[in-house]
């Protein structure tokens, strides 16, 4: 990415040409942390951060806080930057910060240091300033958080060149298991049991998937493209082989080139999966309920695939007919069923 030209995404998720790049999610906001945790969490004396689940943004550590004798003032300097994983506050080294402007021009591509994970911003930027700062690593999940350059207090000004530094969080993106059973408990494998509707004698039956992160400090985080004002959620989206079956209770239902899709946004939290010193602090573990109803289904086999996708948008596919890249994380599931 050259400086001047607009922004196109890293790790291969591309929003030039294709529609299917562009996903859907919430807007993450930005927190400020209090100086007194912040220092904590930077020095890494504050491991598990429970907040940092359901709450993530950038936050900056300033100094001195501002008072009428120590009045908040503008500056124009470099932006010192920390990547840390959200979840233990370790240090992300190597990762890639893009900062943008609000216009979604790329202004500089910097890379954390391999070992303290800072970097500081080669331009100056001045108080106020609306930026859009993207951050990304391999194995991570990709994040955008609008930012607005901050005043320092005045008595802060005059014992730095730069401005407050700025946490980024990351959060790794983990590997996950998917199960599936029926109401009676019969656990099924992946395109190999079958659901029989003559032995079980009924015409219609209750799933419950069952997602679970396999990986420690790891997991899901929604997040939002500021440039293209478009989500990045964690979606599960089962389709048919056929027109006879179908089912209820999924989140969304579209109808696209006459293919039914049933889909599921996974919860970013229950994604997150943390344990600490044998404590489960964080199961990531996730469940979602549907019936399946029999229809007109009389001979053969049908089979119903429900494939997950990273970076997906119900909104984008509704008109597009496009979800984004297919998850690489969790495996595609097939449930078989014969007459």
């Amino acid at each position: 990415m050259s400086k001047g030209k607009s922004h196109t995404h890293t790790l291969g998720i591309n929003r030039k040409g294709s529609s299917s790049s562009i996903a859907l999610a919430v807007l993450v906001t930005i927190v400020v942390i209090a100086a007194a945790f912040g220092g904590l969490y930077y020095m890494g004396v504050v491991n598990y951060n429970p907040a940092a689940i359901t709450n993530p943004g950038l936050s900056t550590n300033p100094i001195t806080k501002p008072s009428s004798s120590n009045p908040l003032v503008n500056v124009d300097r470099p932006i010192p930057l920390i990547t840390t994983n959200a979840l233990n506050g370790s240090v992300v080294t190597n990762a890639t910060v893009t900062i943008l402007s609000a216009s979604g021009q790329t202004l500089e591509t910097l890379t954390s240091d391999a070992s303290t994970g800072k970097v500081t911003t080669s331009n100056a930027y001045p108080s106020g300033t609306a930026l859009t700062i993207e951050v990304s690593k391999a194995n991570y999940v990709v994040q955008e958080f609008s930012f607005i350059v901050p005043q320092m207090s005045q008595s802060d000004v005059y014992g730095s060149t730069n401005n407050y530094q700025v946490n980024i969080p990351m959060y790794g993106l983990g590997t996950f298991s998917m199960v599936v059973t029926d109401s009676a408990g019969t656990v099924y494998t992946n395109a190999s049991t079958t659901y029989n509707w003559t032995a079980k004698g009924t015409t219609s039956d209750t799933f419950t998937v069952t997602i679970y992160s396999t990986q420690n400090y790891a997991g899901w985080r929604d997040s939002h493209d500021v440039i293209t004002n478009s989500d990045w959620n964690f979606l599960v989206a089962a389709t048919d082989n056929s027109t006879h079956e179908s089912i209820t209770g999924a989140g969304a239902v579209v109808n696209w080139g006459g293919t039914i899709n049933w889909i599921w946004q996974i919860p970013q939290a229950e994604t997150l999966r943390v344990v600490q010193g044998g404590t489960v602090q964080q199961p990531g573990v996730y469940s979602f309920s549907f019936t399946v109803n029999k229809g007109s289904f009389s001979s053969g086999e049908e089979v119903l695939t429900f494939t997950p996708y990273e970076y997906g948008s119900i909104s984008t596919f509704s008109s597009t007919g496009a979800f984004g890249p297919a998850s690489t994380s969790l495996p595609i599931f097939q449930l078989l069923f014969v007459k």
